[in-house]
């Protein structure tokens, strides 16, 4: 069973062979936080970090930049890149 809807919603897409990019917060766990929800969203993470779909940032500028820097990968790889426009 899967930690979340979105966590199906991820393993989907990547069966599907779609760019997937996953990205967890730094910052510190809450201390009353579920023990249940943390243990099931550690394995996720885990089983992401495995997949090489997993990303963390320290702050939302970090995180924009690793955004940005995944989607114009994910455009290179498609073909799209500014250089290699679509063809329409």
């Amino acid at each position: 069973m899967d930690v979340s809807g979105t966590a199906e919603e991820i393993r989907r897409a990547h069966k599907l062979g779609k760019p997937v990019h996953v990205y967890f917060s730094n910052e510190p766990i809450p201390r009353n936080a579920d023990l249940d929800q943390q243990a099931a969203l550690r394995a996720f993470r885990d089983e992401l970090e495995a997949e090489g779909l997993l990303g963390d940032y320290d702050d939302p500028a970090d995180l924009a930049g690793q955004v940005i820097r995944a989607l114009e990968h994910d455009l290179d790889e498609a073909g799209w890149s500014e250089t290699h426009p679509p063809d329409l």
